[in-house]
């Protein structure tokens, strides 16, 4: 059988967030976050406020970026899912959301999700998801640019005869 996975979606600056596999958080000043693709990932959060929403996950909706100056914060990233299928009886997360961007007035930068997201950052200081969890990167002010994405892994398994 053939799967299908679809990269995840990202956030930028003033504008909604971009659709994937999981959604991109919002870009700040009120925008929408981007869609999730069913069976693969949740949506990213919105903004009531100038930081950025946080990233969709594996198993839940983006954390919504907002409140008021000089309280703002970005959204925090979803968690991923947990999964034993590397080692049997020992859960990991994996594709945790990536967590919002902030504005360096603001009171803070959302969290990456559990599974590997990474932080959000002020100027210059988000951080990539954690390699071979597919975990997203955090977003950043505008003037930076984001954390990356951390790779993800693929598990082929196959009934020995």
């Amino acid at each position: 059988s053939t799967i299908t996975a679809i990269g995840g979606g990202a956030g930028r600056y003033d504008v909604d967030g971009i659709a994937g596999g999981s959604g991109g958080g919002s870009g700040g000043s009120g925008k929408s976050g981007g869609s999730g693709t069913a069976g693969q990932g949740y949506d990213g959060g919105d903004s009531t406020g100038s930081n950025g929403g946080g990233g969709g996950s594996a198993s839940e909706v983006g954390y919504n970026g907002g409140g008021s100056n000089p309280n703002w914060t970005g959204g925090d990233g979803g968690d991923g899912v947990t999964s034993d299928i590397i080692e049997s009886g020992t859960d990991v997360y994996y594709c945790g959301g990536g967590g919002g961007g902030a504005s360096p007035n603001a009171a803070a930068a959302g969290d990456g999700g559990l599974g590997g997201g990474g932080d959000g950052g002020y100027a210059g200081d988000a951080e990539n998801g954690t390699v071979n969890t597919g975990g997203g990167g955090g977003g950043i002010q505008q003037s930076y640019p984001s954390g990356s994405g951390g790779s993800g892994i693929v598990v082929a398994r196959y009934k020995f005869q």
